[in-house]
């Protein structure tokens, strides 16, 4: 069995897709938050790998190392299930499924996970993942209990305060920012083992309270082809307008000779 640790070293990176819970998040906040999950998904599971190949599971961990894709990780969970190595495969092959667009599939392979290994050493990276994917569906209810799990589970330690500031954005988009003050609080002063970054995270998000998100602005459409576009007020209206920075009615067709120069008398 791996050994459990309270301090992986990110290793890894996993993109998640947009979803509708952006419109009320600092777009660059949200990315850091979910940068610092996917590294520390990716951590577990090199963790979870790594402590395979010192144990009696030698032969499912070098199966497992060496699958790839969808179906070659189901083949894993089936030749050697049972194993941690079938459970790292499930968490694997749920990531797959969500990257190919099989959401739901990915959402059910994680939830099979967790009801059937609860005990496995990377439950709880599976578990704040649910939490996040189920939030990208906007399914906010169900999401804010996996979160809620997280946060009271003493082996998630390392991933607790990303699910406050999880449910502490879902609070600041209802307007509760009162409660969502208290959440980012809890993420910072709770976890005396979080890093200066988790820290500052919380910090910005605190200095976010009050501050209406930016307005987006839809430019006009384009004129139709023919068409001539709206006078801008100051400017002519028309395209054969004078240029303001030319001199009026310039001579086009100036006098021969140099005007610098004298022009000699007739002989």
């Amino acid at each position: 069995m791996a050994e459990e640790t309270s301090n992986p070293a990110p290793l890894g990176e996993i993109e998640h897709g947009p979803s509708k819970f952006e419109a009320f998040l600092d777009e660059h906040q949200k990315k850091l938050i979910l940068l610092f999950l996917a590294l520390i998904v990716a951590a577990s599971g090199y963790i979870v790998l790594t402590g395979l190949k010192e144990t009696e599971d030698t032969t499912a961990g070098e199966a497992l190392v060496s699958a790839e894709g969808i179906a070659a990780l189901r083949d894993v969970m089936e030749a050697h299930a049972g194993t941690p190595a079938a459970g790292s495969a499930a968490i694997l092959l749920a990531d797959e499924q969500w990257k190919d667009g099989r959401r739901p599939e990915s959402i059910a392979s994680l939830r099979q996970f967790l009801a059937d290994q609860p005990d496995h050493p990377a439950a709880p990276t599976a578990r704040m993942a649910l939490g996040m994917r189920l939030l990208e569906q906007d399914k906010k209810d169900e999401a804010t209990a996996i979160f809620q799990e997280v946060i009271d589970d003493p082996n998630a330690k390392h991933l607790a305060p990303f699910a406050l500031f999880a449910l502490g954005d879902l609070q600041r988009a209802a307007g509760k920012e009162d409660e969502a003050k208290a959440l980012f609080e809890r993420a910072r002063d709770d976890f005396p083992e979080n890093s200066l970054s988790i820290t500052q995270l919380a910090n910005e998000r605190i200095s976010l309270l009050g501050v209406a998100p930016p307005k987006v602005v839809t430019p006009p459409p384009a004129p139709a082809p023919g068409t001539t576009p709206p006078a801008i007020p100051g400017l002519p209206a028309s395209g054969n307008a004078p240029n303001p920075l030319l001199p009026p009615n310039p001579v086009t067709n100036p006098p021969a000779g140099n005007p610098l120069v004298p022009t000699p008398p007739a002989g």
